[in-house]
């Protein structure tokens, strides 16, 4: 999958918004959350990345299509990442993955 980062100040929502800072799960976007296409990755997955740890695939984007996925970091610590990299889902694997992503 491709792999990119993102944090709260680069996830394009204001600051004024009530919503800034939160991945769609509810969360407080951090290091572990991670953006996927939920037609690929079910939200809620728990997935793990080389060089990045384990996330949890509780996070969407607009830009996040197909096999993408936005590895989520606190402002202050953020990485940038633009590569292609294997991701592994942990157990248990959602039912409707039937296939091996590539």
């Amino acid at each position: 999958m491709l792999a990119t980062s993102y944090s709260a100040s680069t996830a394009g929502v204001s600051r004024s918004k009530s919503w800034y800072g939160l991945a769609r799960c509810g969360q407080r976007m951090r290091f572990g959350i991670v953006a996927v296409d939920p037609r690929v990755i079910s939200l809620g997955s728990n997935v793990y990345v080389p060089g990045y740890g384990i996330g949890n695939a509780c996070d969407t984007g607009s830009a996040i299509i197909g096999k993408r996925i936005d590895l989520g970091y606190d402002d202050d610590n953020l990485k940038l990442w633009y590569r292609w990299v294997d991701v592994y889902l942990l157990t248990p694997v959602p039912n409707q993955i039937r296939y091996r992503l590539e």
